[in-house]
């Protein structure tokens, strides 16, 4: 079997129609390859730095859901002071790259994570809406349904602001 060498890859065996390709589609292939083996690298370096199961379990749970998708801001904020003491926009994209790896490798725990921490937090800002003199008028107009699509819909803008990545 032929073999190639790819600059910051090293050698590659590749199939016996590679001869028969033209260069656009060899320099596509080699593109293909390195960009692989970089992903690789950079999953691999994630789980270096990653604390483990249950720091992401938490990362996930407490992080993406009781905080409604502001985990991942909020430890890079504290971690690197804010970016006073560190690269905030690099640990931000780590812990991103960390949480994506514990979704893949763990679909239905981070997805149960998720939602259970997210009930906390909806659970809770009910109850304290519920309590507050507009929670009591909503409840006497809409009803607890009006109530709880209120805060749902609340809870869902934040939330979705703090899953999106970037401005």
């Amino acid at each position: 079997m032929p073999k190639i060498e790819i600059d910051g890859v090293g050698v590659v065996e590749v199939g016996e129609d590679f001869n028969n390709m033209t260069n656009r589609q060899k320099q596509d292939f080699v593109n293909r390859v390195s960009r692989e083996r970089k992903n690789v690298e950079t999953k691999n370096k994630r789980k270096d730095d990653s604390d483990g199961y249950l720091a992401n379990l938490a990362r996930t749970g407490l992080g993406q859901g009781v905080l409604l998708g502001f985990g991942d801001e909020m430890e890079a904020g504290l971690t690197t002071g804010f970016g006073l003491l560190g690269d905030y926009d690099k640990k931000v994209a780590n812990v991103r790259g960390q949480l994506r790896d514990f979704a893949d490798e763990n679909p239905m725990t981070a997805l149960a994570a998720e939602i259970g921490g997210g009930l906390v937090t909806g659970g809770y800002g009910g109850v304290k809406a519920a309590g507050s003199a507009l929670g009591k008028k909503l409840l006497q107009k809409a009803g607890t349904t009006g109530l709880a699509a209120g805060v749902g819909a609340t809870e869902g803008a934040i939330a979705g602001a703090g899953a999106g990545e970037g401005l």
